[in-house]
């Protein structure tokens, strides 16, 4: 059992993937995919210094399409020197800020792996309705209850389907 107050070496990676009908696109430092009348451009941020990493990334969503749906997807976190070592990985979404008629729903939405029942996928869900354009900060997050001392990577899949 790994107390709180100990402080560990902990690196994480995350790897971000935008999945639409035109295949996918992997980014480290960022992306903008268009397609189907939507524009989906992503920052990534700063990894937070602290003993367990939180990995936060904007993403502005410019829809000139009446529907929209964004399905974010995560693994656990794989250890990268010995992949059997898997940990919760805590995915959130929260729209930051909009424009023109645009309506998300959810506001916010967040879910979490559970590797030891056996679940090692966690995902949320925006829709979207009417044209404008959308701010929405994502964050994966390890948990820190069975986090172990080491390198480790994610992967993040974004969904986009358009109407």
């Amino acid at each position: 059992m790994i107390s709180i107050n100990q402080r560990l070496a902990i690196t994480a990676f995350v790897s971000l993937t935008l999945v639409t009908t035109a295949g996918r696109v992997g980014a480290r430092d960022g992306l903008r995919v268009s397609n189907n009348g939507v524009v989906v451009t992503m920052t990534p941020g700063e990894t937070p210094s602290g003993n367990v990493p939180v990995v936060e990334s904007d993403w502005v969503i410019r829809s000139a399409v009446n529907q929209v749906v964004l399905h974010w997807q995560t693994t656990p976190f794989i250890h990268l020197e010995n992949d059997e070592i898997k940990t919760d990985a805590v995915i959130a979404v929260a729209v930051t800020d909009t424009w023109g008629r645009i309506q998300a729903s959810p506001s916010r939405s967040r879910d979490r792996t559970n590797v030891a029942d056996g679940d090692d996928s966690a995902s949320v869900a925006m829709g979207l309705r009417r044209p404008g354009s959308v701010d929405v900060r994502m964050r994966i997050g390890m948990d820190d209850r069975h986090a172990v001392a080491g390198r480790h990577c994610a992967d993040v899949t974004l969904t986009l389907t358009s109407h």
